[in-house]
């Protein structure tokens, strides 16, 4: 049932216990067997929307610069098993990767109108934390459409780095 519910009238008699495999590590079940009617958790469907929330959550800490071995403590937390240092890697490549195809898609049409900004986030290079300038390209098409054009990270926003980034976009 899509409501997580049990059908019918019948009450719990006992529980079944069971692990769940996701991409980000085991989360154990507790599953109420019923005398009559089933149960069937609404987050066991064919979309596997636990295992989205699961890795959701550990990219999100991550990006956040939660170390890895704070993100197993908060997976065992959320009812999973843990998650590997490895495991927390390829979950967030897949960001990198949707970062690339973001910015490597073709920008087409017109843009009479493009704004450029910077930030300053703390990124880990060498082995150590220091403050990188994210500028991003916001431009208006001839429709009045606003979207990122564009995106880069440099050491400061001189001008030296920010002209060169509507070259690269």
């Amino acid at each position: 049932m899509a409501s997580g519910r049990p059908t019918g009238s019948s009450s719990a008699t006992a529980t079944a216990t069971g692990t769940f495999e996701t991409r980000a590590g085991a989360v154990e079940l507790r599953i109420p067997k019923l005398r009559k009617g089933s149960y069937f958790p609404f987050f066991l469907d064919p979309r596997r929307m636990i295992e989205k929330a699961l890795t959701a959550v550990i990219q999100e800490a991550y990006i956040q610069g939660v170390s890895t071995r704070s993100v197993d403590d908060l997976v065992k937390a959320m009812g999973g098993t843990g998650v590997s240092r490895s495991q927390v890697s390829r979950l967030c490549a897949e960001i990198d990767d949707k970062v690339k195809a973001f910015l490597d898609r073709p920008i087409e049409g017109d843009w009479p109108y493009v704004w450029l900004d910077a930030t300053y986030v703390k990124a880990r290079r060498n082995h150590r934390i220091v403050s990188v300038a994210v500028i991003i390209a916001v431009g208006v098409n001839t429709d009045g459409r606003r979207e990122v054009l564009g995106m880069d990270i440099g050491p400061s926003e001189a001008e030296t780095f920010w002209t060169e980034l509507p070259r690269a976009s």
